[in-house]
């Protein structure tokens, strides 16, 4: 399991991306879809720079997936959501 975390490929975090966002419409809270965009850019930044050691991929993965959550958090903070009617079902 080790080897494969690794040696992972542009292909498989984007693999992980689309799981990740699978995973989210079963765990609604937008936590598990900011996690999979920052798959999405780290499977993106390998397209590029194919040389990017493994340790860098999981830092940079885990730092923009938690910018990325507390941001929106912060974003839902200040501007919550308005119903113009908020009595009906």
């Amino acid at each position: 399991m080790i080897e494969f975390l690794q040696t992972m490929t542009w292909r498989e975090w984007i693999i992980f991306a689309l799981v990740l966002g699978a995973f989210e419409t079963f765990m609604p809270g937008a936590v598990a879809i900011w996690f999979a965009a920052s798959a999405a850019v780290i499977g993106l930044l390998l397209v590029v720079w194919q040389a990017m050691p493994w340790q860098w991929q999981w830092v940079l993965w885990a730092a923009l997936g938690i910018v990325a959550m507390v941001w929106y958090r912060n974003y839902k903070k200040a501007n919550p959501d308005v119903e113009s009617e908020p009595t009906l079902n």
